[in-house]
């Protein structure tokens, strides 16, 4: 139970951590900030993968 805790609040990071990045897209659309965007995107991604499944 504590891993899954443990990586919801990953998750919760990254999607903190995408949202706080798009926000500067959306304010400043350069290649960096959307390099930054997908970076972040990309994090998230391999962030979710480490959430433990629930197995009956």
């Amino acid at each position: 139970m504590t891993n899954l805790l443990s990586a919801i609040l990953q998750v919760e990071i990254s999607l903190e951590e995408l949202k706080a990045a798009a926000d500067l897209y959306a304010s400043y659309p350069t290649p960096i900030s959307s390099a930054l965007v997908e970076l972040t995107r990309a994090q998230l991604v391999l962030v979710s993968r480490e959430v433990p499944r629930v197995v009956d």
